[in-house]
């Protein structure tokens, strides 16, 4: 009995050693990686580094890479579902965006695959990206995004779906948050990832996806509350009335829009309160500045 607990005792702590090896090398590849300014050494070592983080996310789910800098790690409850991105920011003001998405596909009556992953985000973007249209999650041809949130949503057949909230730098003027859906499928038995689905209800027209295009100079909140099961958002407006339509000047106007989860989709509600259903201390009064304290360039709210 004694052997047994000594042998269970040694192969959970060199396990746990594995683990800390694995991360200590990946952390020491990607500190290398954010240092390195020469723009063909660093394209070579990203190339590298790209497959180390797709070893780990793929064979490695045990790691945990949130802690990186720049990095995001999400599951699903399930653990079934594992979305990693990262990002490098540059000197002139750009980005690198890159990431990994895994998704185990559990065996079934009329299936023998399992455990079966899809390859890399990518660094090649959609070249237009639309709110209306599909986009198989195949090669390099997926919509780039740091993807900082997960939320996971039943309708009423029991299906569960999976909206990401992300953020894309399009250049050093303009910068994009996304509402994106995962829809899993089947061709010929062979599953496979899909981005967009038509389930964001907009005054009765349905989208596949959100878009929302602002200034770089600016933040825009777009976050997932969990007391109320909606997704909030800075209403975006141009800084003047001539600027209607260009992007690049448009910020939040103090106002804020909702997507709640109904009826198997995203409603979407104009002008909401934002403090819904929060209480409030004297000391949020005092505070109640702090909200933005985590707008930075490239945060997710």
């Amino acid at each position: 009995m004694k052997l047994a607990i000594l042998s269970i005792l040694f192969f959970t702590l060199f396990s746990g050693l594995a683990q800390s090896s694995d991360l200590e090398k990946i952390e020491k590849a990607w500190k290398d990686l954010l240092e390195e300014d020469h723009p063909k050494a660093r394209q070579a070592m990203l190339h590298s580094f790209e497959g180390q983080i797709g070893a780990a996310v793929h064979l490695k789910p045990e790691l945990d890479l949130s802690s990186l800098e720049f990095f995001s790690d999400l599951r699903s409850s399930d653990s079934t579902l594992r979305v990693v991105s990262y990002f490098i920011p540059l000197d002139n003001g750009e980005f690198i965006l890159r990431g990994h998405i895994s998704k185990e596909f559990l065996p079934d009556e009329e299936t023998d695959y399992k455990n079966t992953t899809i390859s890399a985000i990518g660094s090649r973007a959609i070249s237009e990206y639309s709110k209306d249209s599909v986009y198989c999650f195949c090669k390099n041809n997926v919509p780039r995004a740091w993807y900082y949130d997960l939320i996971e949503t039943e309708d009423k057949f029991g299906e569960i779906h999976y909206t990401l909230l992300g953020w894309t730098p399009i250049n050093r003027l303009l910068h994009r948050k996304v509402v994106e859906v995962l829809e899993f499928k089947k061709e010929n038995q062979v599953p496979r990832i899909e981005y967009g689905k038509p389930i964001f209800n907009i005054n009765g027209k349905r989208q596949n996806r959100l878009i929302y295009d602002y200034s770089a100079q600016t933040t825009m909140k777009l976050s997932y509350d969990e007391l109320n099961d909606r997704i909030i958002m800075d209403h975006l407006s141009p800084a003047e009335p001539e600027f209607e339509g260009v992007y690049e000047y448009y910020g939040p106007d103090l106002s804020f829009d909702a997507f709640r989860w109904e009826g198997g989709s995203w409603q979407y509600y104009p002008d909401v309160d934002i403090e819904e259903g929060v209480k409030k201390s004297k000391s949020d009064f005092k505070k109640k500045d702090k909200i933005l304290e985590q707008d930075k360039m490239y945060d997710s709210n």
